[in-house]
C-alpha cells in the first residue's frame, strides 16, 4: 500500500503535533470512539461475507460427519397389509384360490459395505481435509479484512494529522494577513503584498475544506468495511502514541516469508486442496477393486388365507402366523468390475490432472505470498529511509521559515519569499507524514505475517 499526496496537499504546511493530539483527545471525549480492536472485533462478528464462509465450513463438517457414519451398516423395516379379490396361489398350501382376503409381510434388512477398494475410507479422510480448507479459507477471509480495516483506520488517521495541519496553516496565515494589513497602515509594506497574502489566506481555508471531505470519505470506507448504516458519531481513538523510532530496525525478509508461508491460511488451504485432490484419486482407482457387500434380512407373513398346521379347521392367528413364518437370510455379495467402458480408466486420467493443478496452485499460492511479502518489506525499507532522510530536510525547512516568518513579523520579508518558504517546509512535512504511515503499514503487516496481531 502506497499513499500517495494529491495535488492540493501541495498547499499544506507546517503541522503542529501537539494539536494533533489535542484533536485526538477532544474525539475521545465524544461519543461513537472505536480502536482498532473494536472495529476488528465488530467485523469479525458482523461481517455477511465472512459469515456465509463459516456455513460453508459448517456444511463441511457434516459432510466428513457423514462420511465417518458411512462405514456403519443401514438398517431398513418395512411392512405391507393388502386387502385382495380374485384368483391367487394361497402360500400355506400352495392352492389356487378365487376370494376376497387380506395379507400383509413385515421385517427389516441392513446392508454393510465389507470391501469397496478403501475407497470409504479415502472418502473420509478426503472430507476431513475439505474441512481443514475451508476453515483456511475463513481465516484468510478474516485476515484480508483485517487488512482492509487497519489500511482504512490508519488512512483516517494519516488525514486527521493532514487536518490538523491545514488549521495550523490557515491560523499561522490568518495571523500574517492581519500583520500585514497593520504594516500597509503605516506603509512598511505594499497593497499589493497583502492581497498575496489574503490570496494566501484564501487558499488555505480552500484545502481546509478539502482535508475534512477527504477525512470524511476515509470515515466513510471504514463504516462501510463495518457494514454500519451510517457515519453518525462514529470516531476512531488516535493512539496516545504514534511516533516512530529512528533507529528501527525492518524484520528481515526471509524470517517473514518462513513463518508465513508455515503459518499462513491461505498456504494451508492450497495445501489441503492438494490433499484432497490426492484421496480424490485414490478414491477413484478404489473403482477397479472387486467390491463385497454384506446384506442381513429378517421376513415374515400372515394371510386370512393361512391354515394352522397343528389344527385346520381353527382360527390361524396373525400373530401366531407371524411366529411360524419368520424367515431370516445372511448373503454376501461379490462384484467385479471387468469392463465399464472405459469411464474408470478417463475418471482416474481426470483426477491425476487435478493433483497436477492441486500442485501448481500450492506453488502459485506460495509464490503470491512471497511477492507480496517482498513488495511489502521493500516499501517498508523505502518509508524508513524516506523517512530518516525527510527528518534532516524538515529540520532545515524550518530553520529557514522560521527566519522567514521572523523578517514577515517586522516587515523586512516580500510575500513572494516568505510564501516559498512556508511551502517547502509544507511540502517536506507532507512527504515526512507519508513516509511515517507508510512505514507504519508495512510494519505492521509484516508484523502480521509472523503472526503478531495488529495494534497500535
Amino acid at each position: 500500500m502506497t499513499f500517495h499526496i494529491p495535488k492540493w496537499l501541495r498547499s499544506v504546511s507546517f503541522f503542529l503535533v501537539f494539536k494533533f493530539v489535542l484533536m485526538g483527545s477532544l474525539f475521545v471525549q465524544g461519543q461513537g470512539m472505536w480502536t482498532l480492536e473494536d472495529c476488528i472485533d465488530y467485523a469479525i462478528d458482523n461481517n455477511l461475507q465472512l459469515k456465509r464462509m463459516e456455513l460453508l465450513a459448517k456444511s463441511s463438517k457434516n459432510d466428513f460427519f457423514q462420511s465417518k457414519m458411512e462405514v456403519l451398516p443401514n438398517l431398513d423395516a418395512f411392512a405391507q397389509h393388502s386387502f385382495s379379490s380374485g384368483r391367487t396361489v394361497n402360500l400355506d398350501d400352495y392352492t389356487y384360490v378365487q376370494q376376497k382376503f387380506q395379507d400383509g409381510n413385515l421385517g427389516a434388512q441392513a446392508n454393510m459395505n465389507i470391501f469397496n477398494g478403501l475407497q470409504q475410507t479415502n472418502i473420509i479422510i478426503r472430507n476431513k481435509y475439505n474441512l481443514l480448507a475451508c476453515v483456511a479459507d475463513v481465516d484468510k477471509q478474516e485476515n484480508d479484512m483485517i487488512i482492509d480495516i487497519v489500511l482504512a483506520y490508519m488512512k483516517i488517521l494519516y488525514n486527521k494529522e493532514l487536518l490538523a495541519i491545514a488549521e495550523a496553516q490557515l491560523e499561522v496565515i490568518n495571523q500574517q494577513v492581519d500583520r500585514s494589513s497593520k504594516f500597509v497602515d503605516v506603509g512598511k509594506q505594499s497593497m499589493g503584498e497583502l492581497l498575496d497574502m489574503k490570496s494566501q489566506a484564501a487558499a488555505e481555508r480552500l484545502n481546509n475544506t478539502t482535508v475534512k471531505a477527504q477525512l470524511t470519505t476515509t470515515y466513510l470506507e471504514l463504516v462501510q468495511l463495518l457494514d454500519l448504516d451510517s457515519i453518525g458519531n462514529f470516531r476512531i481513538q488516535t493512539p496516545d502514541t504514534f511516533l516512530l523510532d529512528a533507529n528501527a530496525v525492518v524484520v528481515p525478509f526471509w524470517s517473514v516469508y518462513s513463518n508465513a508461508v508455515a503459518t499462513f491460511p491461505e498456504i494451508k488451504s492450497a495445501e489441503y486442496g492438494l490433499k484432497v485432490q490426492e484421496k480424490n484419486l485414490a478414491i477413484t482407482r478404489g473403482q477397479r477393486s472387486p467390491r463385497i457387500y454384506m446384506r442381513g434380512l429378517y421376513y415374515t407373513r400372515y394371510s386370512e388365507l393361512g391354515v394352522n398346521p397343528i389344527d385346520p379347521g381353527s382360527d390361524y392367528l396373525y400373530v401366531d402366523q407371524m411366529q411360524n413364518n419368520q424367515y431370516r437370510q445372511l448373503s454376501f455379495n461379490l462384484s467385479i468390475p471387468i469392463f465399464e467402458r472405459w469411464s474408470i480408466q478417463n475418471a482416474i486420467s481426470n483426477a491425476k490432472i487435478s493433483v497436477l493443478d492441486a500442485e501448481l496452485n500450492l506453488d502459485l499460492s506460495k509464490q503470491i505470498l512471497y511477492k507480496t511479502i517482498q513488495q511489502t518489506h521493500n516499501d517498508a525499507v523505502t518509508a524508513f529511509e524516506k523517512y530518516k532522510t525527510s527528518l534532516e530536510v524538515v529540520e532545515h525547512r524550518e530553520t529557514a521559515f522560521d527566519y522567514s516568518q521572523e523578517k514577515m513579523n517586522v516587515g523586512i520579508e516580500n510575500s513572494v519569499d516568505y510564501n516559498i518558504a512556508k511551502n517547502n517546509l509544507m511540502k517536506a512535512q507532507a512527504e515526512l507524514l507519508q513516509a511515517k504511515y507508510e512505514f507504519v503499514f508495512t510494519t505492521k503487516i509484516l508484523d502480521f505475517y509472523q503472526g503478531i496481531p495488529i495494534s497500535f
